[in-house]
């Protein structure tokens, strides 16, 4: 059958372009190499009678124009944004309330914004004619040096740097820094560093009430009611030509998918894979060049009553765990030589009172570990290895939260390594790109991309590794449905 548009991957940009594509008349159908759709938004029993969301608690924000105009309050995905975040010791604690004027919230509330504009400047180029060849907008880059965008004065900037100009008292300083980094690997000394406070989990991000699988289940109702078809269980091999521009899929059951444009939300590397033998040698050598590594491991912990000293303001948003600046940096330099430091970047949160995560009386608590490489140098990720990461992240909370762990009731342990396997993330990376100053905003996955469009006529780039991927939920989707149906509209008739 011939559709408009073939969507890969049934996350949330995936499931919003579908929704909107369809919605505008276009046959859709949208291609999900997992049983159910969903991607990073997933929400699972870990143990019985205790859910969470599997891969992330945070979204980063829903653009509103795009929560309302695909319905999904209604639909059940109230999303609430984080009211704080809290940093805790040993000996003493700090807490950041978004809505304060603070100088730390002043800060986010600039991220914010930029994240703000970086996205409706991503949603500026949709409108750019594609017939404009790649490598003259590459060259036109490279002569003039490329826009410029929300933030980029931050790409001088480390994280230590800012916060200190901004934020001034050291421990709200590792506090931000913390905040910015948290299931990721960075130097907070590092020049560009402050680009994290863009990233998910800083600011604006927040939670779906009864988990993030709450969202998937409103955006595959949008889509479906909007007549786009989601097809589960199928796994893209290839493309399907038609001279030099892209004309459908190739499954890997041998069966193929006609379409006249192709959006992918797999990750840059992964998405040319495909057509490698149609790409230019310039492209392959930048594709190649795109890095991408995995960091995050999570930890996640059925209590049977949630600890005394985190109910009330710290359970209102996210808690970090003992953070130091010097820390953060150790653990970066021995996650780029695969190894585990002795003192990790932790986060956790808990979800008491939630009776679709857990029991009445009893918590769901995640813990996101920062720095974790996809495997270790010695070897892979072991039941031994898996469990003394598990034990040492769990030490870390009970100095902060004693009697944390007499609560404990089971714990179930995702590496990076599982995240790979699950779900297809090159090298077990969620964000699908490092956050460096060559990899962000125009500059994001590199280039000439232009937007949604690549550098293969007929195929689009929408998810994480696309311009605006990590600054908003769902609207690298929304990019790529409006420069699809810019290019099919505006297309001479044949």
């Amino acid at each position: 059958m011939r559709y408009d548009v073939a969507i890969i991957g049934a996350g949330v940009d995936g499931l919003s372009a579908a929704a909107l594509l369809a919605r505008a008349g276009l046959k859709t159908v949208l291609i999900e190499a997992k049983d159910h759709p969903g991607g990073l938004a997933e929400t699972t029993e870990f143990h019985t009678g205790f859910r969470a969301s599997r891969w992330v608690d945070e979204t980063a924000p829903i653009p509103a124009t795009l929560y309302w105009q695909l319905d999904l309050a209604r639909r059940g995905a109230v999303f609430v944004p984080s009211a704080a975040s809290s940093a805790v010791w040993p000996d003493r604690k700090t807490c950041f309330s978004y809505s304060s004027t603070s100088r730390a919230a002043t800060l986010l509330k600039t991220a914010t914004r930029l994240a703000e504009q970086g996205v409706e400047q991503a949603r500026a180029t949709r409108s750019r004619a594609h017939a404009v060849p790649w490598l003259s907008r590459l060259r036109g880059v490279l002569r003039r040096g490329p826009e410029s965008w929300p933030g980029s004065e931050w790409a001088e900037l480390s994280l230590h740097e800012l916060g200190m100009r901004s934020v001034l008292d050291t421990d709200d300083v590792a506090h931000l820094a913390a905040l910015c980094v948290a299931g990721r690997a960075a130097d907070p000394f590092l020049h560009g560093s402050a680009l994290q406070l863009l990233a998910p989990g800083a600011g604006s991000s927040g939670i779906i009430m009864g988990g993030m699988g709450k969202l998937a289940a409103a955006l595959v109702q949008a889509a479906r009611e909007s007549n786009a078809e989601i097809r589960c269980g199928l796994d893209a091999a290839e493309f399907k030509f038609e001279g030099n521009r892209v004309a459908g899929l190739v499954l890997a059951d041998g069966s193929e998918v006609e379409a006249r444009a192709v959006i992918s939300t797999l990750d840059a590397r992964r998405t040319l894979l495909f057509a490698w033998s149609h790409l230019p040698t310039e492209i392959r050598g930048k594709a190649n060049a795109f890095r991408m590594r995995g960091s995050m491991a999570r930890i996640l912990v059925a209590l049977e009553r949630p600890p005394e000293d985190a109910i009330g303001a710290l359970s209102d948003g996210p808690i970090h765990v003992a953070p130091a600046l010097e820390g953060m940096a150790r653990a970066f330099m021995a996650w780029r030589s695969d190894m585990l430091a002795d003192e990790l970047p932790i986060m956790l949160r808990l979800f008491a009172g939630d009776c679709d995560l857990a029991p009445e009386g009893a918590a769901v608590m995640t813990i996101t570990v920062g720095c974790v490489p996809l495997r270790l140098i010695d070897g892979p990720w072991t039941k031994d290895r898996r469990d003394m990461l598990r034990d040492r992240s769990l030490a870390a909370v009970e100095s902060v939260l004693p009697g944390t762990k007499a609560r404990v009731i089971a714990a179930h342990v995702i590496t990076p390594s599982d995240i790979e396997d699950a779900l297809g993330a090159t090298n077990g990376d969620v964000w699908a790109g490092e956050i460096a100053p060559d990899q962000m905003f125009a500059l994001r996955p590199w280039p000439g991309f232009g937007g949604a469009r690549t550098p293969v006529k007929g195929l689009y780039l929408a998810g994480p590794s696309s311009s605006c991927g990590i600054l908003a939920s769902g609207a690298s989707g929304a990019v790529a449905a409006g420069a699809v149906l810019t290019d099919i509209r505006t297309a001479p008739s044949t």
